[in-house]
């Protein structure tokens, strides 16, 4: 009985061998194909889990990598530039079936518990396949250093959705600025009064982006080092507690403590060869770029190099006037003539209502 049956049922899968294979093999073939790198995207998966998890726990201070609970998806990680200024990114973002159209950073101080929140509008990295997110923030803006949160949120079908709220360390020193500073190749800008970071506008100007940083043209490029520098010579000079009389004339005589050269004479022969021609002119003097074998300049550096630190001491607008050969400072309704004021006395070059000559050219420096 058990062989007969053993028998019959052998001639059955011969048959259905035989009928069938060749009929589906190409199928059973593709079927496997797929199939294989399923499982390698699945090996893949857990492996970048495992490295998720020993990055997580071999992060230092410059790289905070925050545990969503979700693997692969939704990683943040904040990156510390140093002064307070810190790099959040979010790691695929996913919120649902729609596609993402933006992220925002609600950025808070453990201290000020939302009193000094902000909105960070997140940038997406080009060319990056995996969809990183990333905004910048200066703890300065904020009410202190330690312990933040932030909470990410997605746009999504034109709904504002929270992938996750994460805590991270931001200890900084809560040092105050004013004016221009540079930090790794990016500058930002403090209220000169207030020093408080300005995100959006336009400052002295150079457009500044949602996170702070200045956008770089070819005329910021040549201004803000000289803004920087001109900020860093008004702190050397100055003291707090002088009067804007005693601060004007101090830049006055930092100025024309400079020799007198003719490095850029005349004025009017280089109008057009720079982007920014009143940084140029400053820089002789103030060597922002760093390229000047010997500071100094003639009348026109003086009068540019016056008036980048007149900007500092903010009490108004502040102009580099010239004419073919000659420079000069209009500030809030006044002149002044550092070359003339060393040469003639500053009686009637500086601080005057009224001037001598016109002016063919006309710089806006802040």
């Amino acid at each position: 009985m058990n062989r007969s049956f053993r028998r019959v049922m052998k001639k059955v899968m011969n048959t259905i061998l035989k009928k069938y294979l060749s009929k589906y093999f190409l199928l059973i073939v593709m079927l496997i194909l797929i199939l294989m790198p399923a499982g390698d995207v699945l090996a893949a998966k857990a492996s970048q889990t495992d490295a998720e998890a020993e990055s997580t726990e071999a992060a230092d201070d410059s790289e905070q990598v925050v545990d969503t609970g979700i693997a692969m998806w939704n990683s943040f990680t904040v990156r510390h530039e140093g002064d307070g200024l810190c790099t959040m990114s979010i790691i695929n973002p996913v919120v649902g079936r729609h596609k993402i159209s933006e992220i925002y950073f609600y950025t808070w101080s453990d201290e000020g518990y939302k009193n000094d929140l902000y909105r960070y509008r997140g940038l997406k990295v080009k060319n990056e396949r995996s969809g990183v997110w990333f905004a910048s923030f200066n703890g300065n803006t904020h009410s202190s250093s330690g312990l933040y949160c932030t909470e990410v949120r997605a746009v999504s079908g034109g709904e504002e959705m929270v992938i996750g709220t994460f805590f991270f360390r931001n200890d900084f020193s809560m040092e105050k600025h004013h004016g221009w500073i540079e930090r790794n190749g990016r500058y930002f800008f403090y209220d000169r009064e207030k020093q408080v970071m300005k995100r959006g506008g336009v400052q002295d100007g150079i457009t500044i982006k949602d996170d702070g940083s200045a956008v770089m043209t070819a005329y910021s490029k040549e201004k803000l080092p000289v803004l920087v520098r001109a900020a860093e010579v008004v702190d050397e000079i100055c003291e707090p507690g002088d009067s804007l009389n005693v601060k004007k004339d101090k830049c006055y005589k930092y100025v024309v403590s400079f020799p007198y050269l003719m490095k850029d004479y005349g004025v009017g022969d280089y109008v057009g060869k720079w982007s920014c021609l009143d940084a140029h002119y400053a820089n002789n003097i103030l060597n922002a770029y760093g390229d000047q074998g010997q500071c100094g300049g003639e009348c026109v550096a003086e009068a540019a190099a016056l008036a980048y630190l007149f900007v500092e001491l903010d009490f108004g607008d502040v102009y580099l006037y010239t004419n073919e050969v000659h420079g000069w400072v209009y500030a809030d309704g006044r002149y002044y003539d550092p070359n003339n004021s060393s040469v003639n006395g500053p009686e009637k070059w500086f601080n005057t209502s009224t001037y001598v000559t016109y002016a063919t050219n006309t710089y806006l420096i802040n």
